[in-house]
């Protein structure tokens, strides 16, 4: 969602194929290191190192995503000038 308002409209779809792609990348990486984590170590050192990973990722991207003038932004593409980056 975040992807679609921060470029133009007619480069929606891709961005969202880009980001996929990101994902799955990053869910490969992470499935090895944990794995590797998990041969060395117990189930519990595993699942308390992910929640700690998503917790500092929640947090980054709440903050690194958050608009300048602080109001929460609605669902959907944004329609204002004020919300949307581009034209």
């Amino acid at each position: 969602m975040l992807v679609s308002a921060a470029v133009p409209e007619a480069r929606q779809a891709a961005a969202q194929g880009l980001m996929t792609a990101v994902e799955v990348a990053t869910g490969a990486v992470a499935s090895l290191a944990f794995a590797a984590i998990y041969g060395t170590t117990s189930d519990m050192v595993v699942w308390m190192t992910v929640s700690a990973v998503m917790a500092v990722l929640l947090v980054g991207g709440a903050v690194l995503s958050r608009p300048e003038d602080r109001n929460l932004v609605r669902p959907g593409v944004p329609s204002s000038t004020i919300r949307r980056l581009f034209r």
